[in-house]
């Protein structure tokens, strides 16, 4: 059902209002009749008939959401102010003002621009003002943070997050994250994959963090998500089980608290990957390598691994000196998601 162009305009005053009152310094025509211009604007469609199909705030000023209409799908990045690029098989779209309306409308990002700013123009006139046709687009957009739109024919929802780590990962390349190239190319290439059942919504936090143990972590909980892929596909084989695996699993945890064990589970794992990255991310963490079979390699690798996510998430006595500091986690991450890449194309072919 096509909604009321006037009821958006006057979410998006509504909240300006409000974000002034919450501030102390509330605005003084509150509530009156405003609007933005949309003279011309030959998409007012999208503020009347688009659907919002999901959202998700990584601060108070940093959205990613996604939009369908008309057969296409639009992905909006709210605060991400260095995407110079659209993510493989979007374009980049440049927003109509009822589009930026409805997109500010409904995400509600905290503005950019200071209350005193913000009132200075909402104040400055309203349908009692004689003449008053709206405020310029750009008087009001340029109170909030950046907003990119790319859109595409429609997009699967399945897809939705790998879209958004495309863009997450964009954004880094550009500005002052700890993150550097060639880890960044190393996540480009997950995504690039096109494997969904890689859980990107929790690698989106982490590129986002400024904490590089965030992203080990991460990497290291997309190999565990797959710790019981290969026994429980055997079994589902084995027994002709119309189920999926992930569903299979879920049960079997839920009825009989049956699960692998984690460090062995991960060894398995590490030692399926490719002899070649095994050993790139072994030496990294400074496993002796000498006279040891790749199997032997693998599995000494799979212990550091799991030696480091344990000082990462626990705090006991033999864990407080632990020197994270001294490890190169750029080199540590590229490796590990390498290895990510490997393990997802063999399991999900």
């Amino acid at each position: 059902m096509a909604r009321n162009k006037i009821e958006v305009q006057k979410a998006l005053f509504a909240f300006l209002d409000a974000h002034c009152s919450a501030a102390q310094d509330p605005v003084s025509n509150a509530g009156a009749g405003r609007w933005v211009d949309t003279s011309g604007d030959e998409n007012l469609s999208f503020m009347t008939r688009a659907k919002l199909l999901e959202s998700w705030s990584f601060s108070a000023s940093r959205y990613l959401a996604r939009y369908d209409l008309d057969g296409r799908s639009y992905f909006c990045a709210i605060g991400f102010d260095y995407l110079a690029t659209a993510p493989s098989g979007l374009s980049t779209w440049h927003p109509s003002a009822s589009e930026q309306i409805y997109v500010l409308s409904t995400l509600k990002p905290r503005p950019k621009a200071s209350t005193m700013s913000i009132r200075a123009i909402v104040e400055a006139a309203d349908a009692t003002t004689p003449n008053y046709n709206g405020f310029p687009p750009n008087s009001i957009f340029g109170l909030f943070p950046t907003i990119n739109f790319f859109d595409a024919p429609i997009i699967t929802n399945d897809e939705n997050w790998r879209v958004y780590f495309q863009l997450c990962v964009k954004d880094c390349n550009q500005n002052d994250s700890w993150i550097d190239s060639s880890l960044s190319s190393s996540l480009e290439n997950i995504s690039a994959l096109g494997i969904t059942e890689i859980p990107f919504r929790m690698l989106c936090r982490s590129v986002l963090d400024s904490d590089p143990t965030s992203m080990f972590m991460s990497l290291y909980r997309c190999l565990e998500y797959i710790f019981s892929f290969g026994p429980i596909n055997g079994l589902i084989t084995a027994l002709s089980l119309n189920v999926s695996w992930d569903n299979l699993l879920k049960e079997l945890e839920a009825r009989s608290s049956w699960r692998s064990k984690e460090d062995k589970s991960l060894e398995e794992l590490i030692k399926s990957a490719d002899g070649a990255l095994v050993l790139k991310l072994a030496k990294q963490l400074s496993v002796d390598t000498r006279n040891k079979t790749p199997e032997e390699i693998s599995a000494s690798a799979a212990e550091k691994i799991y030696d480091l996510r344990n000082s990462i998430v626990h705090y006991r006595p033999a864990h407080k000196d632990a020197q994270l500091a001294k490890h190169n986690w750029n080199r540590i991450c590229e490796y590990m998601s390498d290895i990510v890449s490997d393990v997802y194309k063999k399991a999900f072919p």
